[in-house]
């Protein structure tokens, strides 16, 4: 795994495998440096595109790094949205979409934050965002490099997962296929390519969270009602959204209850 011989493949060593070490080392430490680490972060979900563009009858290639995901909750503060893979720690960063349509032909459809894809926790983790892009070059090719579909990115000390990776071809269209995290695909003109990152892991016990940032999050779309409810145990009522403090207080107590029971 980290000592790789010839003739193994190391394509993903970079992101993939990397996450993976970087993971386990602080799920290690957690047992002995508890305040110091944080939940775990997005995987990386993106792909490589190669076609021509007909604007200028140009090869081009377009890697899609993914800075989309979000990252693990850690003690006093909240996972960062919209961030990209552990590895990077904020080093990734997703394209600027003029620039992009400008460069490749690809035109961005929606880029923005995914609601309840962050692990709640006492802090919670950051958000993935949705980004989908319609192609219009007539024979793409598009590899899928990733990892995540399977084992989100862990909650820490009562904290929740984040969601998992997921890519899409054509996404509501008679022909939509769901992406395997690593294969190769051959597309056409007028296809589209969408990706819901997974949010960052929550950091402690969501019961435990200030119900003042519970409502905000709730506001700002950031998680449902639902969520906030069930997750969280706090009551929001009206259309600002306040909290009900004496339900609030009488639901946590029966979903700690229930948890010992």
């Amino acid at each position: 795994m980290v000592n790789p011989r010839f003739p193994a493949p190391v394509a993903s060593c970079t992101l993939d495998t990397a996450c993976a070490i970087l993971e386990s080392c602080w799920i290690a430490l957690s047992k002995v440096l508890p305040d110091r680490v944080p939940a775990g972060w997005n995987r990386w979900n993106g792909p490589t595109i190669t076609g021509i563009d007909p604007r200028r009858g140009n090869f081009y290639v377009m890697f899609g790094f993914n800075g989309f995901g979000g990252a693990g909750g850690m003690p006093g503060m909240d996972g960062r949205h919209y961030i990209g893979d552990g590895i990077d720690l904020g080093g990734l960063i997703a394209p600027n979409i003029e620039s992009n349509e400008s460069d490749y032909p690809h035109i961005t459809e929606f880029n923005e934050f995914t609601t309840d894809s962050c692990g709640a926790g006492k802090f919670r983790g950051g958000c993935g965002a949705r980004y989908r892009m319609s192609l219009y070059d007539e024979n793409p090719n598009l590899v899928m490099f990733g990892d995540g579909k399977v084992n989100p990115p862990y909650g820490l000390f009562g904290g929740k997962p984040g969601s998992c990776n997921l890519a899409f071809i054509n996404q509501g269209k008679p022909e939509e296929r769901e992406l395997k995290a690593k294969e190769a695909v051959q597309l056409r003109a007028g296809d589209t390519y969408s990706t819901y990152p997974s949010g960052g892991g929550g950091w402690g016990d969501p019961l435990d969270r200030d119900p003042e940032l519970v409502r905000m999050d709730a506001k700002n779309q950031i998680i449902s009602l639902q969520s906030a409810c069930q997750d969280y145990g706090v009551v929001l009522e009206g259309d600002d959204l306040l909290v009900n403090e004496k339900e609030t207080e009488s639901l946590r107590a029966k979903k700690r209850e229930e948890r010992n029971a």
